[in-house]
C-alpha cells in the first residue's frame, strides 16, 4: 500500500509537470520592454578563430532586469567562425520553470554580410520537459525551448534576444544573483545593468568593475559596462571550490542574518507530527535513555528508511516539505530529510538544526554577498557536548555519532536563532584503507597463491558498504577478478569472494583468493632458465595522478583526506637477498614511505600514502609532478632467480667490479709491505729458547680467519655489483637517491676488501711469530672500531637499517671493544707475548741472528 501511495505522488508531480506543456505549445512572441536600452557593438571585434572553443564565440552578453517587474532580459550574439562552429552554436535554448516564469522571445536572426534574416518562427519551437537531474532523483518541473536554426555558415552572425519573467516567490521579491563578467573566451561587449526600487550591494572577484549608479522615475539603476574582455584560462583539476573567473555578486541582502532569518520562516515544524512519526519517537525513546544512542537511532532511521528523491519545482527547491509528509511518503530531498532529523531529535531533547551548505564552491563562499542562492545542500548540526555535522542524505554509513563522516564543505548558514554570519565547519575526517596482499609460493616456477585483505574504515567503509549493497556480489567478484588480471592475466578464484561489515565500529573488510599460473615468467627467451616475478601495489598507483594541466596558474585539487596503506607478502620457498630499507618522500600535500622488512624466507613492502590538504597551490606543481614520480619509481618489486639455484642481480655494475679490483690491488701491495717491510725491533731479545705458538693464539688466529671469511660472504652477498642498486641510489629521478649511501658503499667495498687482506697477512704474521703482531693486533681493533661506529651511525642516520640489521651492528661493535679489551693488552703487554712474537726478517742492529726464515 506504501509502494503504490509512493508512486501516485510522484506520477502526480510528473503530470503536473506535463500539464503546463499542451501538444504543439509555441513560445509567445513580442518587442523588447519599452525600459530596455540598445547595447552597441564595438566597430573593432577582437575576437580572433584562433581564441575561441568549437568554432563561435560570444561576442555580446546583455542582461537587462527590470525588478520591479520581475523581468529579466537577455540579448546574445554569437560569431560563428568555422564549420565546427556552425554545427555547435547553431541551436538556441532557453530553460525556464514554468510553475512561476513565463518565457518571451523577441528577436532571432542571422547576420550574413551586414544584412539580417529574421529566423523567429514561434512555431518551430520545440518545449521538452527537462529533468537533466532525473539520475540524482531530482525533479525540478523544468522546461526547454529549442530553436534549431536553419541555413547556418561560417561567418554567420546569430543575434537573439528574449525576457525571462517572473521570480520565484520563495524569495519574497528579494534579488540576490551572481554574474561571470568573462569567461574562457574572449567578448567584445558585457553588459549589464539592473532597475531596481531598493539599493543593491554589489561585490567582485577577480576584478575591478565599479557599478555606474543613476536613478531615473525615483528608482535606482547600477550599470556594468566593458569592452574587449579577453579570456580567462582554466587549468583542468583545479578544486571545485577554486573560481578563477572576473565574477560580480550583487544581492539584495544586507547580511548573513537577513539570510538566516528568511530561512527560518521556512524550515518550520509541524504542529500535528502524525501518528506514524508519534510512534518512531515514542519507540525510540523507550529503547534508550542515552542521548547519544538516540542521536544514532534516529539518523540511522533518516539515512537509510527514507530514501534521496527531491521534488524541486517552484518554491519546492527552497522550501522543505512537512516532516510529517516526508515521513509518511518515506522520501524527501536532502532539506527534507534534514527538518525531519532535526524535529526528531527535538523531541528526543537533543539540540539540532539545519544547515545550508555549497557542495562545490565549498569555502569559497566565504567571499561571497548574503544570498540564499549560495547555497545548494542541507545538512544538519547538531549539539550533544560539543558541534557535530550530519549528511542526512548519505546513506550507509557507519560509527558512533562522534565520528560518522563528515565532508570538507567549509563554511555553512546555521538555520537558527542569532545566527550572523557563516559558521566554519571542522570535518570529522576519519578515513583509511588497508590493503595486504600475500602471496604464498611453494616453489620457484610454480603457481602462487595470492589472497587479498583489504580493510575500509571511515568515509571508505561508507562508500564500500553502499558499493556492495547496491550490487550483485557475483558482478562484484568478476569485477575484482578482472582487476587482477590487469597484472596477473592467468588468475583464477580460489574462494568465493566474502566480505564483514563491522557496522557500530565502521570497519569494512572484504577477503580474496587467488591462484596466479603465470606469476613466474622467463623475460629472455634466449635464457629460459632465469625467471622473473613482479609485485605491484597497483590500488595505491590508481590513487597517484598528476595533473593534466601541468604549467598551471590554477591550484589542483587533491583526494583529501586519503591515506592509503598497501601491504605486500612474500612468503619464499628459499632465503632471498633482500634488503632492509625505509624511504620517505614529502611533496607538496602528500606524505609517502616505503618500509621494506625480511625475515625468515618473508619479505614484507609496506607503502604508506597520505594527502594533508585538499589543494596544491600553482606554484609548486613542478615539485609535486618531482615528487610524485619519485613515488611511483619506488612502487613495486621483482625477483629474479636462475633456476641452477641462484639468485641473480638484474645487471652487473661494472664500474663497482673495476673498484673492487684497484681495491684488491691496493690491499696486496699493503700485505707484501707489511710482511716484507714492516720490522719494528722485538721487545725481548730473540734467543734460542723463544716460546712457540700455543696456549689461546690459535684462537685468535681462528677468529681472524673467521671475520675475513664473513667479510668475503658480505662482499658477494650485498649489491655491490648490482646495476639496478647502483642506479637506485645515484640517479637523482629515483625515490633512493642517496649519493651519501653510494659513496658509503665504495667505502665499505674498499675496507672489506682491504681488511680480509689485513687479516690474512696477521695470521702469516702470527704463525711466523713476527714482532709486528702486537702492533697490528691493535691496529686491527682501533680501526675496525672505529669504521663499525661510523658505518653504524651513518647507516643509522641514512635510515638503512632498522631491528636486525641495526641489533646486528650493535652486537658486533660491541664484540669488537670486549674483545680488544682483552687481545690488544695481551698481545702488548703479556710475558708469553713479548717472548713469543720476536722474529724479524732483518737482524736488528746489535743483535745476533738467532734465526731466519727461508723466504
Amino acid at each position: 500500500m506504501l509502494q503504490k501511495l509512493r508512486f501516485v505522488v510522484l506520477c502526480l508531480f510528473l503530470v503536473q509537470s506535463v500539464s503546463a506543456v499542451p501538444a504543439r505549445q509555441t513560445v509567445p512572441t513580442a518587442p523588447r520592454p519599452a525600459w530596455v536600452t540598445t547595447v552597441a557593438l564595438p566597430a573593432d571585434s577582437k575576437i580572433r578563430e584562433g581564441d575561441v572553443s568549437n568554432g563561435y564565440a560570444y561576442a555580446l552578453r546583455d542582461y537587462q532586469f527590470h525588478l520591479p517587474s520581475q523581468t529579466r532580459y537577455y540579448r546574445y550574439l554569437r560569431r560563428i567562425f568555422t564549420p565546427e562552429g556552425v554545427q555547435q552554436g547553431s541551436e538556441i535554448e532557453v530553460s525556464y520553470d514554468p510553475t512561476y516564469q513565463k518565457l518571451v522571445f523577441h528577436e532571432a536572426r542571422i547576420i550574413r554580410d551586414g544584412k539580417a534574416i529574421d529566423k523567429l518562427e514561434p512555431a518551430k519551437f520545440k518545449i521538452m520537459q527537462q529533468e537533466s537531474s532525473k539520475e540524482s532523483y531530482i525533479y525540478d518541473g523544468s522546461l526547454q525551448a529549442l530553436l534549431i536554426l536553419e541555413d547556418v555558415r561560417a561567418g554567420d552572425q546569430i543575434e537573439y534576444a528574449f525576457s525571462v519573467v517572473g521570480s520565484n516567490p520563495i524569495y519574497g521579491g528579494k534579488f540576490a544573483h551572481s554574474f561571470y563578467l568573462g569567461t574562457g573566451e574572449p567578448i567584445d561587449v558585457f553588459s549589464l545593468r539592473i532597475i531596481s526600487d531598493e539599493e543593491l550591494q554589489a561585490k567582485t572577484l577577480n576584478a575591478t568593475l565599479p557599478p555606474a549608479v543613476t536613478r531615473e522615475n525615483g528608482r535606482v539603476v547600477y550599470q556594468w559596462y566593458q569592452e574587449h574582455v579577453p579570456g580567462t584560462s582554466y587549468d583542468s583539476d583545479a578544486p571545485s571550490w577554486y573560481n578563477p573567473y572576473p565574477t560580480l555578486f550583487v544581492s539584495g541582502y544586507r547580511s548573513w542574518a537577513e539570510v538566516s532569518a528568511w530561512a527560518i520562516g521556512h524550515y518550520t515544524y509541524p504542529a500535528r507530527p502524525g501518528k506514524g512519526l508519534t510512534e518512531l519517537i515514542a519507540r525510540i525513546k523507550g529503547e534508550t535513555s542515552e542521548p547519544a544512542e538516540r542521536l544514532e537511532k534516529a539518523l540511522q532511521f533518516v539515512q537509510d528508511e527514507i530514501r534521496y528523491t527531491g521534488l524541486e519545482a517552484g518554491i519546492g527547491g527552497y522550501k522543505p516539505r512537512n516532516p510529517a509528509d516526508v515521513f509518511g511518503q518515506r522520501f524527501g530531498d536532502c532539506k527534507d530529510k534534514s527538518l525531519l532529523l532535526c524535529y526528531i531529535l527535538r523531541e528526543l531533547d537533543i539540540e539540532a538544526y539545519p544547515a545550508l551548505v555549497n557542495t562545490n564552491d565549498r569555502k569559497g563562499i566565504v567571499d561571497w554577498l548574503p544570498s540564499p542562492n549560495a547555497f545548494n545542500h542541507c545538512v544538519v548540526q547538531v549539539r550533544l557536548g560539543g558541534v557535530y555535522w550530519y549528511d542526512p542524505t548519505m546513506s550507509f554509513q557507519g560509527g558512533s555519532y562522534r565520528n560518522r563522516y563528515f565532508g570538507n564543505l567549509g563554511y555553512a548558514l546555521v538555520i537558527r536563532p542569532g545566527t550572523t554570519a557563516l559558521t566554519k565547519i571542522e570535518p570529522a575526517q576519519e578515513s583509511k584503507t588497508q590493503v595486504e596482499e600475500v602471496f604464498t609460493m611453494d616453489d620457484i616456477g610454480g603457481p602462487v597463491q595470492l589472497a587479498v585483505t583489504t580493510q575500509y574504515y571511515g568515509f571508505e567503509a561508507d562508500q564500500a558498504r553502499g558499493q556492495f549493497a547496491g550490487n550483485n556480489l557475483k558482478e562484484t567478484e568478476k569485477s575484482y577478478l578482472n582487476y587482477t588480471a590487469k597484472t596477473y592475466p592467468q588468475v583464477a578464484v580460489n574462494e568465493p569472494l566474502r566480505y564483514e561489515d563491522d557496522r557500530a565500529g565502521n570497519v569494512f573488510t572484504t577477503y580474496e583468493s587467488y591462484e596466479v599460473t603465470n606469476f613466474w615468467v622467463a623475460p629472455d627467451s634466449t635464457r629460459p632458465r632465469e625467471l622473473e616475478g613482479s609485485v605491484y601495489p597497483q590500488t595505491l598507483r590508481d590513487k597517484l595522478y598528476p595533473p593534466s594541466t601541468k604549467i598551471r596558474t590554477a591550484p589542483f585539487a587533491l583526494d583529501f583526506p586519503l591515506h592509503y596503506e598497501h601491504t605486500i607478502r612474500l612468503d619464499l620457498p628459499k632465503p632471498w637477498i633482500v634488503e632492509n630499507e625505509e624511504k620517505e618522500i614529502t611533496g607538496p600535500g602528500f606524505r609517502f614511505n616505503l618500509a621494506t622488512r625480511y625475515f625468515d624466507k618473508s619479505a614484507i613492502f609496506r607503502y604508506t600514502y597520505q594527502t594533508t590538504q585538499d589543494h596544491v597551490a600553482a606554484s609548486p606543481t613542478a615539485e609535486f609532478i618531482r615528487k610524485q614520480d619519485q613515488v611511483i619509481n619506488a612502487l613495486g618489486y621483482s625477483l629474479t632467480y636462475n633456476q641452477r639455484g641462484t639468485v641473480l642481480p638484474e645487471r652487473i655494475n661494472w664500474l663497482m667490479v673495476l673498484l673492487g679490483l684497484l681495491g684488491a690491488a691496493g690491499t696486496a701491495w699493503g700485505v707484501k709491505w707489511l710482511y716484507y717491510h714492516y720490522d719494528p725491533e722485538p721487545v725481548v731479545v730473540p734467543s734460542g729458547n723463544d716460546r712457540q705458538i700455543g696456549g689461546l693464539l690459535p684462537l685468535f688466529a681462528l677468529f681472524l680467519l673467521t671475520r675475513a671469511l664473513l667479510h668475503l660472504v658480505h662482499i658477494l652477498g650485498t649489491q655491490y655489483f648490482d646495476w639496478h642498486h647502483w642506479e637506485t641510489i645515484t640517479s637523482e629521478t629515483s625515490v633512493g637517491y642517496n649519493p651519501t649511501q653510494a659513496t658509503l658503499l665504495v667505502a665499505q667495498l674498499f675496507y672489506y676488501t682491504a681488511m680480509i687482506g689485513f687479516c690474512g697477512v696477521l695470521v702469516l704474521l702470527l704463525v711466523r711469530r713476527r714482532s709486528s703482531v702486537p702492533n697490528l693486533v691493535a691496529a686491527f681493533y682501533g680501526v675496525s672500531i672505529v669504521w663499525v661506529s661510523l658505518e653504524t651511525y651513518l647507516m643509522w642516520d641514512m635510515k638503512i637499517f632498522t631491528g636486525p640489521d641495526w641489533g646486528k651492528n650493535i652486537a658486533d661493535l660491541f664484540w669488537l671493544v670486549i674483545s680488544g679489551a682483552v687481545w690488544v693488552p695481551y698481545f702488548r703487554f703479556s710475558r708469553r707475548a713479548k717472548e713469543t712474537f720476536v722474529e724479524t726478517l732483518r737482524v736488528p742492529e746489535g743483535h745476533q741472528q738467532i734465526y731466519r726464515p727461508n723466504y
